[in-house]
């Protein structure tokens, strides 16, 4: 099974996430989707592949202040939630291959995301892989998403998220 967690705060990296997950399904793939705040410690069984994806903020995962800050800028306030980092922290994920996404905003330039903050993260932990996987790009910090993003996502989840081009 694929578990797909993810943390939204404008409802983006959420999208991506479910245009994941519903491609899979519809090709016979198990895969549910959790929000990270929600998220519990341990994996639930089965769960061979581990898809995570966050917001990118300040070329980083979020934390508490960056959360705060996003509210104040329409963002449902989650300041006080576990975000993907704490939950990464938090997280006994032995033997899953852990795969990373996150949404920038496009045409930033993006030298550090979120996603190589996770990898750095994961770095160490007892997973079977750890891989380093898109960004998707959104239009400015409350999105939207860019034009075909969500195509892309599905093409990449069906493509077992290898890091070959699908645009």
């Amino acid at each position: 099974m694929k578990l797909v967690v993810v943390e939204s705060h404008f409802g983006n990296t959420v999208a991506v996430g479910e245009a994941m997950a519903a491609a899979l399904c519809a090709n016979g793939i198990p895969a549910a989707v959790r929000l990270a705040h929600e998220a519990t410690s341990t994996l639930p069984a089965g769960v061979d592949t581990l898809v995570v994806g966050a917001p990118t903020h300040n070329g980083a995962l979020s934390t508490p202040a960056t959360r705060s800050r996003a509210a104040g800028i329409g963002a449902k306030d989650s300041t006080d939630l576990q975000g993907v980092r704490e939950w990464l922290g938090a997280l006994e994920a032995v033997g899953t291959n852990l795969v990373v996404f996150d949404t920038v905003r496009a045409g930033e330039d993006a030298s550090r995301s979120a996603a190589d903050e996770a990898v750095d993260l994961a770095a160490g932990g007892a997973y079977a892989s750890v891989t380093r996987g898109l960004s998707f790009g959104v239009g400015g910090v409350a999105g939207p998403l860019s034009p075909g993003e969500l195509v892309r996502a599905r093409r990449w989840a069906l493509g077992g998220f290898a890091m070959d081009d699908v645009s």
